[in-house]
């Protein structure tokens, strides 16, 4: 490494620390520009962009095209902080090509689950579940709790197991780190249910017969229609919140609500 690129790089650790995010974006654009770029340099700028773009995919075809000119030793070298990336992108399919093998890293257990949750990797799901257990059983620093309460709090919310869900995400809302994620997430394992309440009211009531009253004609039948409208009403509102081609994130709501 020359001194000018060591320069560069203490300038951009500076600069990420400060919040400084104009001259973070700048360096950190200029380092992956620069011929002979190491993977090190690489994550180092990488780090700033994650940290600091507000817009990530303006960021994807310069940090996908200086990936692709990596020997294949050096791509291994890359493989997380593509990974963060790819995550933080929400691109979980390109996310899986990336994904450690044998994670430890706090933030490698969260993003792990998060992608596999993502891909509906249920199985492997579980076993991620056991090593995040197993391995940060005594999570000691702000930033291994809040990762290890989110990964175990979308893990139990996408099984269906609210009360699980709800108590580690009860937990995570004093944690500044993820705090946010586990605010929607209680929120939306309440939508969840109200997406089920509804779809069970508007079951029972679309499959009851009238039992005509002759002194009151039809009106058991406008009352019907009137309670499926009304529903109908309250389920849109609901898909504007959670769609319910969302709901398989709060999976097995059928097996919660029979309980």
């Amino acid at each position: 490494m020359n001194e000018r690129t060591a320069h560069d790089l203490n300038e951009l650790e500076g600069y990420v620390e400060l919040g400084m995010q104009r001259e973070s974006l700048r360096l950190a654009r200029k380092l992956l520009k620069q011929p002979g770029l190491t993977p090190q340099i690489f994550a180092d700028a990488m780090h700033a962009i994650l940290v600091h773009a507000d817009q990530l995919t303006r960021w994807r075809p310069l940090v996908e095209t200086v990936h692709s000119k990596f020997s294949a030793k050096q791509k291994r070298a890359a493989r997380k902080s593509m990974f963060h990336f790819y995550v933080s992108l929400n691109e979980f399919g390109m996310a899986f090509l990336y994904m450690p093998l044998k994670p430890r890293a706090a933030d490698d257990l969260l993003f792990c689950m998060w992608t596999l949750l993502d891909l509906r990797y249920m199985d492997a799901c579980d076993d991620m579940a056991e090593r995040i257990k197993r391995i940060w059983n005594k999570p000691k620093s702000e930033f291994e709790i809040s990762c290890v309460l989110e990964a175990i709090g979308s893990y139990a919310a996408q099984n269906g197991w609210f009360e699980v869900a709800e108590s580690v995400w009860e937990q995570a809302i004093t944690h500044e780190l993820f705090e946010a994620n586990a605010w929607t997430g209680l929120i939306n394992i309440e939508i969840a249910k109200a997406h089920a309440r509804v779809g069970s009211a508007v079951n029972r009531i679309s499959a009851r017969k009238p039992d005509y009253n002759p002194m009151l004609p039809r009106n058991e039948e406008k009352l019907k229609i009137a309670s499926l409208k009304e529903l109908g009403r309250i389920q849109r509102e609901l898909n504007h919140v959670l769609p319910k081609n969302e709901l398989w994130r709060f999976g097995k709501l059928e097996n919660h609500n029979s309980k």
